[in-house]
């Protein structure tokens, strides 16, 4: 009926801006990784090391969501996903909230830069979408074909690998004796009478750096290493 192809038209709809709005948020903090681990780190309830994973695996599970929603191929199963992980960002950004941020949430990395009243009322507008999507929703539920159910499972390994692979977290690629270097010539430079001696380098562990205040990567740098 007329009526049927109408909320067809609108579940389509509906669902391509859920879906499109997790994959751009997605993408857009794994555009700008290295502030979205910094955002996650600077709440302080993991070491550097784990924030590079959270940040990785929650724009694995946008992406997942985003890419399943997209599809329509579960329906029910997209709703539930969908309203769960907005309703978790929500609550963090509550806390972020009570806490004084009024800093940029990353919800969109460097795209767009929303504080976390503004983040609450685009998961809010999100949020509304999705249940009437779900109210538009009129299947049998949880699609079982066994090909749909192997694809998304490869979708859902693809999603989670693409942000690991894009952009390898830092402490996978660099660490001790990890990169190359002139032993001789940083042995005559820490040496007695080097031009590295007089500055305590050599003994211990220490890091020469040139940087400026003004150079942003200088700052990221700076605040990767003192973590």
């Amino acid at each position: 009926s007329s009526l049927d192809s109408g909320r067809k038209i609108w579940h389509l709809l509906l669902r391509t801006i859920i879906g499109a709005v997790f994959i751009a948020s997605a993408l857009a903090k794994l555009a700008a990784i290295d502030h979205f681990e910094l955002y996650v780190y600077s709440y302080g309830f993991f070491p550097l090391s784990v924030c590079f994973v959270l940040a990785r695996l929650c724009i694995a599970g946008e992406l997942f969501v985003g890419a399943i929603t997209l599809t329509g191929w579960f329906p029910r199963t997209m709703h539930v996903l969908s309203a769960l992980m907005l309703l978790l960002f929500s609550l963090f950004l509550c806390y972020a909230s009570l806490m004084g941020r009024d800093d940029s949430c990353q919800c969109f990395g460097k795209l767009v830069e929303m504080n976390p009243g503004q983040s609450l009322v685009k998961n809010a507008v999100l949020l509304v979408l999705v249940l009437v999507c779900y109210k538009l929703y009129e299947g049998a539920g949880l699609n079982r074909r066994r090909w749909k159910v192997l694809v998304g499972v490869i979708v859902g390994m693809m999603a989670v690998v693409i942000p690991f692979v894009v952009s390898v977290p830092d402490n996978w690629l660099f660490g001790p004796q990890k990169e190359p270097y002139n032993q001789e010539v940083l042995d005559a430079a820490t040496e007695e009478g080097g031009v590295l001696a007089d500055m305590g380098v050599g003994k211990g562990r220490r890091l020469v750096a040139f940087v400026t205040p003004r150079c942003p990567y200088c700052k990221l740098a700076r605040e990767k290493v003192t973590t």
